[in-house]
């Protein structure tokens, strides 16, 4: 009878085990992939820095060894040495900020922030780059003062980010859409430019650091825009999604309005 009395409590003792066993499976686990995103992170941003660094050491060489031919291409090669460095000191920049947002221990300011005018505002300082690419901007606000709480200064970059993609990526010639709404208790705007779709494949990895559609690590960008972008939205408390169909390729945002 007393054996019979201990059955219960053996039973739960190894299903405590087993529950144990598990959960100390799952943080290896979590600790293994933590490992590899931060291997990768390492792997991604060797490569991203050298690439430009190559360059820059390659073209000194030629003015410090005296191998130009003239001023005219001494012009040229400091021209292309100085390109190389502006791009490097993004990334170092994109890097910096993109590890400060993943931080625990960063805290956005709470300001109130009207989106509509924060759009406006940065369509002004895009105007010109867009007109050199004979791209028109076009905007649509369905309401005005969509009030939202959160840090300025983020909430420009999330937004500057999004314009540089879609002036990078959008067609000559076309146009860059921007809409906001309210819709549900949220402030949704839509940030647009048209040309070559985006491969439905590719959709789910675009927020991905490092990660670039075209697989050319040559081009400009240092494919951590659209990360930055995700990590501020959603440190708001929002979300951000992509589609891209019929020669049109949409990003919107989602962030919670003010009741203030």
């Amino acid at each position: 009878m007393e054996q019979e009395s201990l059955i219960p409590e053996i039973m739960q003792l190894e299903e405590s085990i087993n529950k144990m066993r598990e959960h100390q499976e799952a943080l290896i686990a979590q600790e293994q992939e933590a490992q590899q995103a931060k291997n990768d992170l390492i792997t991604n941003v060797s490569h991203d820095l050298r690439t430009p660094l190559t360059s820059i050491l390659g073209y000194l060489s030629y003015i410090h060894e005296d191998r130009y031919r003239d001023e005219v291409e001494l012009r040229h090669y400091t021209e292309l040495v100085y390109g190389k460095a502006q791009r490097l000191h993004k990334l170092i920049d994109d890097l910096f900020d993109y590890t400060r947002l993943e931080s625990a221990e960063f805290h956005i300011k709470e300001d109130t922030l009207d989106m509509v005018e924060l759009l406006r505002q940065l369509v002004s300082e895009y105007e010109r780059s867009a007109a050199e690419k004979d791209v028109r901007i076009v905007e649509m606000y369905a309401v005005e003062n969509l009030r939202v709480i959160g840090d300025g200064m983020q909430i420009m970059r999330l937004f500057e980010n999004l314009f540089s993609n879609a002036l990078r990526y959008g067609a000559s010639g076309k146009k860059i859409d921007i809409s906001a709404k309210s819709e549900a208790g949220m402030a949704v705007i839509e940030v647009s430019n048209y040309g070559a779709e985006i491969p439905a494949g590719d959709i789910p990895q675009l927020f991905d650091r490092f990660y670039k559609v075209d697989k050319n690590r040559t081009t400009s960008g240092t494919g951590l825009g659209l990360a930055i972008a995700k990590s501020i939205v959603e440190r708001h408390g929002g979300q951000v999604t992509a589609t891209s169909r019929k020669g049109k390729t949409t990003f919107t945002v989602q962030l919670p309005i003010s009741n203030l």
